[in-house]
């Protein structure tokens, strides 16, 4: 994130960056909804902040081909900690 980005962010939830990223981890919705309004705001979607929701029931993430490459090389290198989980 721009360091505006991250303001804005502290702004909204009080939260510090290295707070947020660990909020994110752990599912905080403070933290999703600060993300999501970030990824609007860069895409010029103003709203307010109070406004941002996400239906769990219909989000998807597809992994892009980076993560795919990186994730079939990983399971090359170890292939026992992929398969199991361990990776």
């Amino acid at each position: 994130m721009t360091l505006k980005e991250m303001r804005d962010v502290k702004k909204l939830t009080g939260m510090r960056a290295k707070d947020f990223a660990e909020a994110g981890d752990e599912g905080d919705p403070d933290a999703i909804a600060a993300l999501v309004y970030v990824l609007h705001k860069r895409d010029k979607i103003v709203m307010p902040f109070s406004d941002v929701d996400l239906d769990f029931n219909d989000f998807s993430m597809d992994l892009t081909e980076d993560e795919i490459k990186a994730l079939a090389e990983q399971e090359a290198e170890n292939p026992k900690e992929t398969a199991n989980g361990n990776g």
